[in-house]
């Protein structure tokens, strides 16, 4: 494999602190008994990247890796590395557009803007506000109303929490991460003093979000899933034989406490 890099260097984003644009001559496992390479560009965004095939075919002898073109001055060879440089510039248009318009920037999403291979985007929000009105459609059915009023605490903490650490509104859901999750944890007991339970519970809950929509394919992994949810149960003191024996000695006035203590002592 050969290849040429066009690092266009270690920017101060707010999404993206690095960014290059490969260009590579690579051998298929059908061309392995043959000299003929196909052309492709690597976008690499934050250690992360994708792969993008440019459909051209040369002969591996072709290919400079020093200058990253291809060698000779035949019109095809002169049009084939003036693509090449098209590619290069078209993919750091891509990444400035999406640096300017803040949004979302990863390395399969300036790939599918590239290819013009368009998917939704689905967001954090987008995606707890389905998942809270399917729950509210089915109160009374398999759901309880409580249930239904937890989820809608839980989200009305993760505005919060997104909008006072991350000064934003919303996040796409290919944005989070374990650093997000253990975030919202310290947000929960530090910030607004949640007791460690209660914080535990808020986080199953999300992890219970993740997996719906990764079965709906809205995403490929669950960033809450490594989250190990640990729970501190108080122990409960054992009533004694003295004390038992104090309260079945102990008469009530009222018919209502009487019968409680009965309940209780049986």
């Amino acid at each position: 494999m050969n290849e040429f890099s066009t690092n266009i260097g270690e920017l101060d984003m707010k999404q993206a602190q690095t960014f290059s644009v490969i260009i590579w001559a690579h051998k298929t496992r059908a061309q392995q008994s043959t000299t003929k390479c196909i052309l492709y560009a690597r976008v690499t965004v934050n250690g992360k990247r994708a792969e993008i095939s440019l459909k051209r075919e040369i002969d591996e002898s072709q290919w400079d890796r020093g200058a990253g073109k291809v060698k000779g001055r035949t019109p095809e060879v002169r049009d084939l590395n003036n693509y090449i440089n098209e590619v290069r510039c078209e993919l750091s248009n891509i990444y400035q557009q999406l640096s300017v318009r803040n949004e979302f920037i990863c390395a399969q999403a300036i790939k599918d803007k590239f290819t013009g291979h368009t998917t939704e985007e689905y967001t954090l929000f987008k995606t707890v506000t389905f998942h809270n009105e399917n729950l509210r459609s089915r109160i009374g059915i398999d759901i309880a109303k409580v249930t239904w009023v937890k989820f809608n605490t839980l989200e009305m903490k993760l505005k919060e929490y997104i909008q006072q650490n991350m000064k934003k509104s919303d996040l796409y859901l290919r944005q989070l991460d374990y650093a997000f999750v253990t975030g919202f944890e310290y947000y929960l007991r530090a910030v607004d003093r949640i007791g460690p339970n209660t914080t535990m519970k808020y986080i199953r809950m999300m992890k219970k979000i993740m997996n719906d929509a990764i079965r709906k394919n809205w995403l490929d992994r669950n960033p809450f899933q490594a989250f190990k949810c640990t729970f501190r149960w108080p122990e409960k003191e054992v009533i004694t034989w003295e004390e038992l024996n104090r309260i079945l000695e102990k008469n009530f006035a009222m018919e209502r406490l009487q019968l409680g203590k009965d309940y209780f002592c049986f």
